[in-house]
């Protein structure tokens, strides 16, 4: 019996592991080389004073438009295997991009006010 239980806790705590670490004060930003409008973005989240955790979807690799690596550059450090990415993007449904998650609000598309967004509260 108490190998089952031992099981199940195991279980239990891999399950919890496997949730990324959310941090209630950074915005997500889910983005692709493809997102419009992408540099002006990068510029907006750098200047919003707000932690910002970008996550680079990629489908492929392509010849990269100039405004995609200039917004890397507005974006800092990025990661180039990215599983806890990945995880927010399965738990947020992020389905395109741009997309903007702020304590849990989630919010899509390239004309986003991200003053509004940054105004959200639990």
């Amino acid at each position: 019996m108490w190998i089952l239980g031992a099981a199940a806790a195991t279980l239990a705590a891999t399950a919890q592991d496997d949730e990324p670490a959310i941090d209630p004060a950074t915005l997500y930003f889910f983005f692709s080389p493809d997102t419009p409008r992408l540099d002006e973005l990068a510029k907006a989240l750098r200047r919003s004073g707000v932690p910002v955790r970008p996550v680079l979807l990629l489908t492929g690799f392509n010849d990269w438009p100039e405004p995609f690596l200039s917004a890397l550059a507005d974006l800092g450090e990025l990661r180039v295997i990215d599983e806890e990415g990945l995880a927010l993007a399965r738990l947020y449904r992020v389905a395109r991009t741009p997309c903007f998650v702020y304590r849990g609000h989630v919010a899509h598309g390239a004309r986003t006010d991200l003053k509004e967004v940054l105004t959200c509260s639990r």
